[in-house]
């Protein structure tokens, strides 16, 4: 079987526990899947853990079909993946990376390692799967961003701070 590399990765203005918590909310597969792939999941209590399996149906029309993941390999923070179980690829494997890369700067990095063999007999398919790829995760990260800075707390307004010669020390009570 013939494996093929995809790769996209961001950084983020978020701690690396900010970023790790968004990808952990119990919505987070239902927010990140672009609507047009129109997914439905089937056990709406499942979500991203150590061993859990989400099975849902994800596309449109001729295309509409099972997908089913198992979770595995987490470390807080740092990474997980998730492996399809049934699906349109013979081989799915995506692992999430998360990284600190600055004070308040976090990278996710998806790689994923797959094979469309038995899918295609012609390079074409593999290239429509590749540019696929490239636009979900690009849309992937920019939704991130947005919810991540929809979600983010205002900012505390700055002090305004007298200068010294204004302020007057209290004497000590007698």
């Amino acid at each position: 079987m013939n494996f093929t590399r995809f790769e996209h990765a961001s950084v983020f203005p978020v701690e690396v526990e900010v970023l790790w918590g968004f990808h952990m909310r119990p919505d987070s597969l239902r927010l990140l899947t672009p609507p047009e792939l129109d997914i439905t999941i089937f056990d709406t209590q499942t979500h991203v853990a150590e061993g859990s399996v989400v099975h849902a149906t994800v596309g449109r029309g001729v295309l509409r079909g099972p997908w089913s993941e198992l979770f595995t390999g987490f470390d807080v923070n740092r990474g997980y993946t998730d492996v399809a179980l049934e699906g349109p690829f013979p081989f799915w494997e995506h692992r999430h990376e998360f990284e600190v890369v600055g004070r308040g700067r976090a990278m996710l990095r998806d790689v994923i390692w797959y094979s469309v063999e038995g899918l295609t007999r012609h390079a074409l398919g593999g290239r429509v799967v590749s540019q696929s790829l490239r636009e979900l995760f690009a849309w992937r990260h920019a939704r991130t961003l947005d919810l991540l800075r929809r979600a983010r707390p205002a900012r505390p307004r700055r002090a305004v701070h007298a200068s010294r010669a204004l302020v007057q020390p209290i004497p000590p009570h007698a």
